[in-house]
C-alpha cells in the first residue's frame, strides 16, 4: 500500500505523540487519544516495512481499542501466516508452530461478522497448519488440508476470481497430488492478480514438480519453473510477505536450473 502524503503526515504526527506521551516501545499502548484506525495503519506502515515485531504491536493495539475492527484482524492474520512460512522456509518448525498458534488464538475470538479476506485468510492458517504437521501429525495434517480446501472453495463460490482462494486451492491441489490442476490455478492467480509474488513462487514450485514426474517432458518444465522463479523474485521486491533475503536465495536456484 502507498500511503498518500495526509496519511504520512498523520501517522508521523501519531508517532510522535506516543513518543511524547510514552517513550519507549514497552509502554506503547496505552496513550490516549490515539484511535484503532490509527494504530491499524502504523501496523501496516511498520508491515510494509518488513518490521513484523512492531506492526503485531500496534495491530494488537487496535483490537485493544477495538475488538471488532476487521482490517487489523486480517492483517494479523496475513502477519502471523506470512511468519509462519518464512519460519518454515527456514527450517524452522518450532517457530512456525509458535506464529500460527497466535493465528488460531485470534481465529478463537473473530467477531460475526468477517469478511472473504478474513475467511481466505484462515484458509492459508490451515494450510500453513496442514505444512507444519506433515513431519509429526499425519491426521491433523490432512484435517487441516482439507479445512482449508473447504474455505477456499466457499470463497470461489462467491468470488470466483479472487487471487488469494485460486492461489490456495492450488496449493490444495498440488498436496493432493494433482499437479497440473495447481499450477493452473496459480496461473489463475496471477492472471487475476498480476503482482501476487506466492501465486508465481507457488508455480514454479509446481513446474519444478512436474520437472520430477514428468522426464519427458523435464527440460520444457525447467524453463517454466525459471521464468516463475524469475517473476518471483521480481515480485518479492516490494512484497513484505517475503524476507530481504528471498530474492538472493531464488536467484541462486535460479543458477542452478540454468547450468547445463
Amino acid at each position: 500500500m502507498t500511503f498518500s502524503a495526509e496519511q504520512k503526515k498523520r501517522l508521523t504526527a501519531a508517532v510522535e505523540h506516543l513518543n511524547r506521551v510514552q517513550p519507549g516501545k514497552s509502554k506503547l499502548f496505552v496513550a490516549p487519544q490515539v484511535s484503532s484506525d490509527t494504530f491499524y495503519e502504523l501496523g501496516l506502515l511498520f508491515f510494509n516495512q518488513r518490521d513484523f515485531v512492531q506492526s503485531e504491536k500496534y495491530l494488537i493495539a487496535a483490537l485493544k481499542e477495538s475488538a471488532d475492527h476487521i482490517p487489523a484482524i486480517n492483517l494479523l492474520l496475513q502477519l502471523y501466516q506470512s511468519a509462519a512460512m518464512n519460519h518454515l522456509g527456514d527450517g524452522e518448525h518450532n517457530e512456525a508452530r509458535q506464529a500460527l498458534k497466535k493465528a488460531e488464538n485470534l481465529i478463537e475470538k473473530l467477531p460475526a461478522g468477517v469478511n472473504l479476506n478474513t475467511l481466505t485468510l484462515l484458509g492459508y492458517v490451515h494450510k500453513s497448519l496442514g505444512q507444519v504437521y506433515r513431519r509429526t501429525d499425519r491426521m491433523l495434517s490432512d484435517q487441516s488440508w482439507e479445512k482449508a480446501g473447504k474455505i477456499f472453495e466457499t470463497v470461489l463460490m462467491s468470488n470466483k476470481n479472487s487471487a488469494s482462494a485460486l492461489n490456495g486451492m492450488g496449493n490444495v491441489l498440488y498436496h493432493r497430488g494433482h499437479f497440473s490442476q495447481a499450477l493452473e490455478k496459480h496461473r489463475q492467480a496471477l492472471a487475476a492478480a498480476p503482482n501476487y509474488t506466492a501465486a508465481a513462487h507457488d508455480a514454479a514450485l509446481v513446474c519444478e514438480k512436474l520437472m520430477r514426474v514428468s522426464s519427458d517432458q523435464k527440460e520444457v518444465w525447467k524453463t517454466r519453473a525459471v521464468e516463475f522463479w524469475k517473476t518471483a523474485v521480481e515480485l518479492s521486491r516490494n512484497d513484505p510477505q517475503f524476507p530481504p533475503d528471498y530474492a538472493g536465495k531464488i536467484s541462486a536456484r535460479i543458477q542452478q536450473l540454468s547450468a547445463p
